[in-house]
């Protein structure tokens, strides 16, 4: 087998890769965490709920599907064996250790920032929706038992 290594990409390449792939696929995913957001807000039922968050995580592996099947199985095999080498320092840092940590803590912020401020499914929601419902819940509770 041969390995191809990569040394190094122009100005100009690094360029095209910001502008043709990680600025879009920013804005791809920055614009589907919000609509999914709103999308599984606005679900009213558990198991609903179950289904839309499988039909999200679709959307998210279609770009792998899409690689997959419009890729030629050669050119997957040079991408998937190519070296591509890493500059590292030679001590660890803390930021290392921490960043499955930091990105915990980030996902928790999304989510209260999200429901306490951000949503617009429930305008003027304040957390109060229990004693308007409890009349309701207390109906459904008592067909189904």
């Amino acid at each position: 087998d041969i390995v191809a290594v990569l040394r190094g990409l122009t100005l100009e390449f690094k360029a095209l890769l910001l502008f043709c792939i990680f600025l879009p696929r920013l804005a791809i995913d920055l614009t589907l965490l919000w609509l999914g957001c709103r999308w599984l807000t606005s679900t009213a039922d558990f198991s609903q709920v179950l289904l839309d968050t499988i039909a999200l995580e679709f959307i998210l592996e279609l770009k792998t599907l899409i690689y997959i099947a419009y890729v030629p199985s050669r050119t997957r095999y040079e991408t998937s064996h190519m070296l591509v080498p890493l500059k590292r320092r030679s001590k660890k840092e803390c930021m290392e250790y921490m960043g499955s940590f930091v990105w915990l803590v980030v996902v928790f912020t999304w989510v209260f920032v999200y429901l306490g401020w951000l949503q617009c499914v429930l305008p003027g929601y304040r957390w109060d929706i229990q004693d308007v419902c409890a009349d309701y819940v207390d109906k459904l509770t008592a067909l189904h038992a």
